[in-house]
């Protein structure tokens, strides 16, 4: 149970890394069409 719950820490944290990469991209996208 131990390892299971490392491994979803770990799924949710790249999880979280890929989103926020995401959103990055989106808002430096969204910045540059407005300005």
């Amino acid at each position: 149970m131990a390892v299971k719950m490392s491994t979803r820490s770990q799924l949710t944290k790249d999880l979280n890394e890929s989103v926020t990469s995401l959103l990055g991209k989106r808002i430096k996208i969204l910045t540059e069409e407005c300005s």
